[in-house]
């Protein structure tokens, strides 16, 4: 399970390019989070996706329909998988 504490984290699982994304490093491939079991403004619980070696960051992404805009955020620290 992972964790990710916050402001302004929710967003509509409706909606196909909002979520939470593991993107590799060294690839660009990105991985969505398939299961979020907690998706609260400040805080977001979900089961980490199977990862291949490499480095990964972690982005949240949020539509805002109303300006038909993406926001990312990106958390700083990096997720190494051995």
């Amino acid at each position: 399970m992972g964790e990710i504490y916050g402001a302004h984290l929710n967003f509509d699982p409706m909606h196909e390019a909002s979520g939470i994304y593991f993107m590799n490093k060294g690839t660009g491939i990105e991985t969505k989070v398939a299961v979020v079991g907690v998706l609260e403004p400040k805080k977001l619980i979900f089961m980490i996706p199977i990862l291949g070696p490499g480095t990964y960051f972690i982005e949240v992404r949020k539509s805002y329909s109303e300006a038909q805009t993406m926001r990312t955020g990106r958390l700083s620290n990096e997720l190494i998988c051995n």
